[in-house]
């Protein structure tokens, strides 16, 4: 799978977004301020506080079960682990 690490100065990522056949390494705080979409899903009731982990996020490619169109979703909306990656 490709790997594509976004970087922004003193922001490490901290969330990886699988998008197909592509992992894109990002900030949280840049997704945020950027897509309305992410500031309001990231964070939204549905997921636990992180806990452990290599990303406080991890969010994946999910296919419509009729093939046409596709989203992303949170891989475990229930569970979420975090570790800095520092």
């Amino acid at each position: 799978m490709a790997m594509v690490v976004l970087k922004a100065r003193g922001l490490e990522p901290d969330t990886k977004l699988s998008v197909f056949d592509k992992e894109f390494l990002v900030s949280s705080t840049i997704l945020k301020l950027h897509s309305h979409y992410f500031f309001t899903f990231l964070d939204s009731a549905d997921k636990t506080p992180s806990i452990g982990g290599t990303f406080k996020y991890h969010w994946i490619t999910k296919v419509d079960s009729d093939g046409e169109g596709w989203q992303l979703v949170c891989k475990t909306p229930k569970v979420s682990r975090y570790k800095s990656m520092k």
